[in-house]
Formats: C-alpha cells, structure tokens, sequence
C-alpha cells in the first residue's frame, strides 16, 4: 500500500471522530464546548517536531491530520489557539504552526515583508521569511510536510497574533 494511502486512511480514522457539528460554517457564535473540543484534538494531534527526513508517512499523517482540523469555523480555531496558548508546550505551539499554515494560503517563497511571529530558525534565511515553511507545494499545488528539525530562540510563538495577522492578509487555503 502507498504511503499517501496508509497516512489518509490513518488521518480519516482521526478525523471519522469528529463531529458534523465541526463542518465549516459561517464565524457565529462558537460554543466553549466546540473550543475545548478542537483544543483537544489539535493536542492529540501527533507531533509535528524531530520527524526524520525518511518518515515520509508520520509527517504525511501529521499534515492531513491538521488539514482535517482546519473544517472548523474560523472562529472556534482561533478560539481554540488561544486556549492553547495559555497553557501550551512547545509541542503544543508547533503544532499551532503548522495548522495557521494549513488554514491560510501563505506565500511559499522567502518575504521581508511579512512580520514573523516566531523563533523557528529554519524559516528564515538571507532572502528573508520563509512563510509557509515547514511546508512546500508540489508541482501539482499539494501541501507536504518537511522536516520540522530546527532550532528555537526568542520569545513564545505568538500563534493567535499569527492567526490573526494571516487572516488580514491572506485567504482561508481552499480545501
């Protein structure tokens, strides 16, 4: 069996638990349940982090997982970053990361003019911001994951200001 298939079976299980009350819906009011809900699937989510270079079907259940959770209204995913936050881990935080990614069609080229609200090295280079790193498109517009092995310095990631920021300047990634 090919590894996409193996990581999108895995991913489905995953999200099969999900409630149809997750689907996207208009940014209403969102319930302090459906927040717990989703805060509590983004922690269950396997970690983004030290996924070697050849563990092609770990870092493709990791990024379908997210994917999955990005069907959430806007408002209960931001809402449910902020809880994170609050009492969050690195691990925690990382995986935020990612899914800002996954939710918002960020540029994947190298940018001086996008404010970075991390400490994530790898992201950044002499050409500037790597927006959508750890990710990249394949030639056909498909997300992948690549390896999240890099170092961290500076204050804690600011994900709810990186939320809100790339929902300002970028569009809600079509699914």
């Amino acid at each position: 069996m090919k590894i996409n298939t193996i990581a999108a079976l895995i991913a489905a299980l995953f999200c099969a638990s999900m409630s149809s009350a997750a689907e996207k819906k208009d940014l209403g009011q969102t319930p302090n349940s459906r927040v717990e809900e989703l805060a509590k699937r983004i922690r269950e989510c396997p970690d983004p982090l030290d996924i070697a270079e050849t563990n092609l079907l770990r870092r493709s259940v990791v990024l379908r997982t997210l994917l999955c959770l990005c069907n959430y209204d806007l408002r209960t995913i931001r809402a449910a970053e902020a809880l994170i936050t609050e009492k969050g881990s690195i691990l925690d935080e990382a995986k935020l990361y990612v899914l800002n990614r996954c939710l918002f069609d960020v540029p994947e080229g190298a940018s001086r003019d996008i404010r970075s609200f991390s400490g994530w090295h790898a992201c950044h280079d002499s050409n500037g911001y790597r927006v959508l790193w750890p990710l990249a498109k394949k030639p056909d517009g498909t997300l992948v994951l690549e390896s999240m092995n890099s170092s961290y310095m500076g204050p804690s990631y600011q994900a709810v200001e990186e939320f809100d920021y790339f929902r300002q300047k970028f569009p809600v990634r079509k699914r």
